[in-house]
This record gives C-alpha cells, sequence and structure tokens, in this order.
C-alpha cells in the first residue's frame, strides 16, 4: 500500500510539504536569533556603554570604585543647557556635553577637521580647554576653528566640529546645537550649580557579551554557549547546547540541547575545523584590543565581512594559512565592532594570550 500510495504521488507530496514547512521553520528561527544578537549588540551603541545610570544630580563616587574592583570601564557624561558666546555680540544657546577621557565605551565618536567636513572617527573627545562645536554653531556665532568662544566663566579654544554621538538621542538635554567640552572643565565655567537643570550619567562597559566553547573529545562537534547567554554572570549546564553539524554552504547548524546555540557557532565550527588540536574557543567585546588592532599585528577579517556568516568562516580559514598556521592565537572581526575570536588546546592558553595582548594594548 505504501508503495502504491508513493506511486500516486499523494506521499511524494506530502513528503515534500515536510520538508519546506522545516526549512522554513528552521530558516526563521536561525533569522531571528541572529537579528535577537544584532539589536542587542546595537542597543550597547546606542548607549555608548554596556550600562547607563543617569541621575539629575552628582552620583556616589563608591559606585565607580566598586565598578573599578570588578575590571569595568568607566566613563561620565554631564549635559546640560547653556548659552555660548563668542566676542561681545554673538551668542546662542546650545546644549552642552562634557566628557571623560574614556567616552564613548561603545559606539563611534566622530567629528570634523571643519564645520560640514570630512567625518573621521576620535578615539576621545575634546582635551582640557578645547570644545568641538556642532557645524550648525560656526556660523551662528561667526567663529572658525582656532577661534575661542566662552561658556560661564572660562574660554575655550574650538579645535574642530562635532558630527555625531553614539548616544545623541538618549539625553533630555539633547536640543540644539551641540557643544562637546572635556568632564575636568566643568568647575572652571561656573555653569552647574545647585538646582541647575543636568543630566549626570555614568558609563560602565566589560568585555563580555560573546560566547565560549570547547571540542567534545576527538569528533567534530562542541559545546557551545547558547543565543543570549552573554551577559550572564554565571553560567550553568543549562546555558550550553551541543553543536554537532555545521554546513558553511547553506549557512545551517545541527544541534541539539536546551538552548537554540549561538548566532558565532558557524565562526566556531570553522576554527575547529582548522586543526584537531584546537579545542577552545572564545569570542568576545574589547575595545582595547579591537581598537588596536594594527599597532598590536593582530590578524583580522576585513571590515565588509559580518559576523556569524559562511563568510566570515571563510575568511578565517584564510587568516589561518596567512598566519603559519598557529595552534592558538587571536584575532580580530573588524566587520563586527569590537569582536575578538582567540583559540587554542585548552582555556588557560586563551587567557594568557588574552592576557598578553591587553598588557601590550595598555603599552601602545
Amino acid at each position: 500500500m505504501l508503495a502504491r500510495d508513493w506511486r500516486g504521488g499523494e506521499l511524494g507530496v506530502l513528503v515534500m510539504a515536510l520538508v519546506l514547512a522545516v526549512g522554513t521553520v528552521s530558516g526563521i528561527s536561525a533569522f531571528t536569533t541572529r537579528l535577537q544578537n544584532a539589536l542587542e549588540q546595537e542597543s550597547h551603541r546606542f548607549l555608548a556603554a554596556d550600562l547607563v545610570v543617569r541621575s539629575a544630580r552628582d552620583m556616589p563616587d563608591s559606585w565607580p570604585l566598586a565598578a573599578e574592583r570588578r575590571g569595568l570601564r568607566r566613563a561620565y557624561t554631564l549635559t546640560f543647557p547653556s548659552m555660548v558666546y563668542a566676542g561681545d555680540d554673538a551668542m546662542y544657546l546650545a546644549s552642552v556635553k562634557a566628557v571623560s577621557d574614556a567616552y564613548p565605551l561603545r559606539g563611534k565618536l566622530t567629528f570634523s577637521a571643519e564645520p560640514f567636513g570630512p567625518v573621521s572617527p576620535a578615539a576621545s573627545g575634546p582635551g582640557r580647554g578645547e570644545v568641538w562645536l556642532d557645524s550648525r554653531l560656526f556660523p551662528l556665532l561667526d567663529v572658525a576653528v582656532g577661534q575661542r568662544v566662552g561658556i560661564g566663566e572660562a574660554e575655550f579654544l574650538v579645535t574642530a566640529a562635532a558630527r555625531t554621538e553614539p548616544d545623541q538621542g538618549a539625553s533630555f538635554y539633547g536640543y540644539g546645537p551641540r557643544v562637546l567640552m572635556h568632564y575636568d572643565d566643568i568647575p572652571a565655567t561656573g555653569v552647574v550649580q545647585e538646582g541647575s537643570r543636568v543630566e549626570f550619567r555614568q558609563l560602565y562597559g566589560g568585555d563580555a557579551f560573546g560566547n565560549i566553547s570547547c571540542r567534545l573529545g576527538d569528533s567534530d562537534s562542541f559545546l557551545i554557549s547558547g543565543s543570549q547567554t552573554g551577559g550572564l554572570a554565571h553560567a550553568l549546564p543549562g546555558h550550553f547546547t551541543c553543536v554537532d553539524e555545521i554546513d558553511l554552504t547553506t549557512n545551517s547548524v545541527v544541534a541539539h540541547g536546551p538552548v537554540p546555540p549561538s548566532s558565532e557557532s558557524l565562526t566556531h565550527g570553522a576554527v575547529y575545523a582548522l586543526n584537531p588540536q584546537i579545542r577552545c574557543v572564545v569570542h568576545g567585546h574589547s575595545p582595547q584590543l579591537w581598537n588596536r588592532t594594527v599597532e598590536l599585528h593582530l590578524p583580522a577579517t576585513v571590515p565588509e565581512i559580518a559576523y556569524g556568516t559562511p563568510a566570515m568562516a571563510r575568511a578565517i580559514a584564510q587568516l589561518y594559512k596567512e598566519n603559519g598556521h598557529p595552534r592558538q592565537a587571536v584575532f580580530s572581526m573588524l566587520g563586527h565592532e569590537d569582536g575578538i575570536v582567540a583559540f587554542a588546546p585548552g582555556f588557560a592558553q586563551i587567557e594568557a594570550l588574552l592576557r598578553n595582548q591587553l598588557s601590550s594594548a595598555g603599552k601602545a
């Protein structure tokens, strides 16, 4: 009867429908996982940090000290409206933002040497005694780069045009043309007093939000942290899943476990395929290393290649060949902001590799 139904075509239609349904569900699941991960990563850029604390008054010093003990990076901003003046007659109400040296912790701060000129990324904001003006303010105040403007009781040298900030729309006081200044110059202005309309922000960032994996025995299978587990302080067995197979041609992953596999599973699988002696892979986010990829001579994939894609897997294989088939290494993914991957025969070697690179980055 089965053979007769098969020849009749009904079973063939049913099988095709099942294959199509399973393929559709698998494809949608993979797409939504990657989309969720991308949105989470973008949210950190919009905050310019992993965590932000806002207040209308200055916050306790104990919070940054506690963060420092935990190895977290910190930055500070203060936003307030103020008149900015040039000479005796020109003045304009602007949104002034004071930023510390470490700002931003995530995302990109950009400037231009001249108003409306070519945009360049900045490693940090203005120095002490300097300001960057919104391009619109130059004609409104009739000033140019190299001249001086006043804010409150202090004068500042205009050194650039402020273009974009990752958290530009996050402040209630973000209306009007922007003026960027250094956080340590706030007292000299005399503008911020008791009762002033201000917004203090403490920004915190770490090198987490990634995933780890390890090879299972001598097979090509590996255990990997599941999707949306990168921010957990403590990982439990239920936060890991087993990847049995990856297929670069179809951009698919076969896995089983209590949680969906990470969207980086293709990247991890591609690394394991390079050498059977590679037994552990760690993917994390480190601005210190990523921003110094060239200075540290780190191998890197090109910016045009997105993470978690077959193209990334092929680029990793090419990097591996170009760098002498190492058993352990650290490389940057320039198409994935702050993205760093380390691999080795064991987690102890990965820890040593990352500590050495971070130490070198601190001296760069």
